[in-house]
């Protein structure tokens, strides 16, 4: 479970847009997501993205977690497919105040929900110091993201590095070292905004700055924690796991490379061309 979270009008809705492909959150100046949402579920190991985009309360968010793979609050046909392993993504509501934030009704118990919080500002890193100080006391991984860097001047973009290293040190300070590790302590430039536009007109050349490195820190935290959860969790008594590469092979050889590590057997699967999931097929002479 991602939440996304950040102040008003930081992006939050146009990033998970980006994610998905589509415009599918409702995006805009000022407050324009007002309760928590399940936008969607993205698929790890293949481009299978399922559009879920209800409103969830504390009790069908505890489910998904308990559950991610099954349908948490109804059995609508968009919730009937579900890839597994996936990333549920869930947009939470801003606000300018982060007092105001927590008293919105349910918002809070939500987040002890998630797995890792992505957490956006479109200014400095200190705006948003609360929200790292929240999701670390509960113990989440985070994504710090800087948005609509495309709104940066030229002189600004040549400083903006600067000014991030400079942020990332202070917040060090404030939260004591060791508190958010190597991968955490990185802040991504991105442009959500453009991200959307290359969607849109895909021969069209602009700049997304590090959405690519921000999606792939996504993904691979993902599998590091579903890669955690498989291994601590004790129905698993299996000897031999059968893993479906899907179309994402440096994913799968990842989680494959973890299995064997604890001594698991891990025979790769091919989905034969033109062909269902029945007809994956084992490779390598087996």
């Amino acid at each position: 479970n991602v939440a996304v979270i950040g102040r008003v009008s930081t992006g939050k809705s146009t990033l998970i847009n980006a994610l998905i492909g589509e415009k599918i959150s409702k995006t805009g100046i000022g407050r324009t997501t007002t309760s928590v949402n399940l936008v969607a579920r993205l698929a790890l190991f293949s481009r299978d993205i399922t559009v879920v985009n209800e409103e969830m309360t504390t009790a069908s968010a505890t489910a998904a977690r308990a559950a991610p793979a099954s349908a948490a609050t109804n059995t609508t046909a968009a919730n009937k497919r579900q890839p597994w392993p996936c990333i549920n993504v869930f947009d939470i509501p801003g606000d300018d105040e982060m007092f105001n934030y927590l008293n919105l009704d349910g918002a809070l118990s939500v987040l002890g929900t998630m797995h890792v919080i992505v957490i956006l500002f479109n200014d400095r890193l200190d705006t948003v110091l609360p929200y790292i100080q929240l999701a670390k006391a509960m113990g989440k991984t985070v994504i710090l993201v800087q948005t609509q860097i495309d709104n940066l001047d030229d002189e600004e973009k040549k400083t903006w590095q600067e000014e991030v290293e400079e942020d990332l040190s202070h917040v060090t300070k404030v939260l004591g070292e060791g508190v958010l590790d190597k991968e955490e302590s990185v802040v991504f430039g991105v442009s959500a905004r453009n991200v959307l536009k290359m969607v849109a007109k895909p021969g069209e050349v602009v700049d997304v700055y590090q959405w690519h490195a921000f999606t792939t820190r996504l993904r691979h935290t993902a599998i590091r924690l579903v890669e955690q959860f498989a291994l601590a969790n004790s129905r698993l008594t299996c000897d031999v796991f059968l893993l479906h590469a899907a179309e994402d092979h440096s994913a799968a050889s990842a989680i494959a490379g973890a299995l064997t590590q604890h001594r698991f057997t891990v025979f790769p699967l091919e989905r034969a061309p033109g062909r269902g999931s029945a007809g994956a097929a084992i490779t390598g002479g087996v």
